[in-house]
């Protein structure tokens, strides 16, 4: 148990780089509802 925190760690750096490469690669993913014909079904 001792290399617990370590094992966290790299687990919170994977998850850290693969959401940076979402937001890179999908501008509009994290920044909110924007003006986009894609969403406009959503609103029944």
């Amino acid at each position: 148990m001792a290399h617990l925190p370590g094992l966290l760690a790299a687990w919170a750096g994977i998850v850290g780089v693969n959401v940076v490469q979402a937001a890179r690669t999908n501008p509009g993913l994290f920044g909110g509802r924007r003006k986009s014909s894609q969403d406009s079904d959503w609103e029944d």
